[in-house]
């Protein structure tokens, strides 16, 4: 089941692609979401994934530190009905799952000119 959620955050780390026994693209990347301010402050992550044409598009944009805002559907842990979460060195720790609909840059993106129309039908 899915959420409708949309997210602004800086992307964690660079994006992972791989393809599906079908050929069909799907890429993951993580993105950090900052709630509340000063001593409030805390990061939400999600792990984000992207399918076919719009998959394309973030394994060759999207960089580590950029800017961009994600529309898509909140999935939920099967076993637990919330955020996945996972142990690493003895620590918890969550992320949320989100299927990618959109995925905005808004850091400056360096692309070659002859790609600006393919990037332009993504996000159309």
């Amino acid at each position: 089941m899915y959420h409708r959620t949309e997210i602004i955050g800086n992307v964690g780390r660079d994006p992972e692609s791989r393809f599906t026994a079908e050929g069909k693209q799907v890429t993951s990347f993580s993105v950090a979401v900052n709630v509340g301010y000063g001593d409030n402050k805390s990061t939400a992550w999600y792990r984000v994934e992207a399918w076919e044409k719009l998959a394309e598009t973030c394994a060759k944009y999207v960089k580590k530190g950029m800017k961009v805002f994600v529309e898509g559907g909140l999935k939920f842990d099967k076993e637990t009905g919330g955020p996945r979460i996972w142990e690493s060195n003895g620590v918890s720790k969550a992320s949320f799952e989100l299927r990618a609909y959109s995925v905005r840059f808004l850091s400056k993106v360096e692309y070659e000119q002859e790609t600006l129309d393919d990037v332009d039908d993504v996000f159309a």
